[in-house]
């Protein structure tokens, strides 16, 4: 069943290079660009969520780190990003990114 997730990618300079990070999986990826971390950022993190769940693990990562998937189809207008206080100082750059995930068809109470 087709479902998505919505993740935060955070983006800030250091020296002269971009440096993103998505939030709740902890990838992250460095580029002259902003643009080209962006689009790196997004290719890993899209990778990030095959590999986990190729290897069985996406539920147990997506519970132990509170990430939530929602079934599709995406809703249409604007995502709440998040922005912990710690990170308000140092003025890095947010930007939503929703990737699609296939979610696991719900068995009813008490079938295995």
């Amino acid at each position: 069943m087709p479902g998505y997730v919505h993740l935060t990618l955070r983006f800030h300079l250091e020296g002269t290079e971009w440096v993103g990070v998505c939030v709740e999986l902890g990838t992250s990826t460095f580029a002259r660009t902003l643009a080209e971390c962006r689009n790196e950022l997004e290719e890993l993190v899209t990778d990030h969520l095959e590999v986990l769940e190729d290897i069985g693990e996406r539920e147990r990562f997506f519970a132990e780190w509170g990430v939530e998937t929602h079934p599709s189809p995406v809703p249409p207008g604007e995502f709440t990003i998040r922005c912990p206080d710690d990170l308000q100082e140092s003025r890095p750059l947010f930007q939503p990114f929703v990737c699609q995930v296939s979610l696991r068809e719900q068995q009813p109470a008490g079938v295995a």
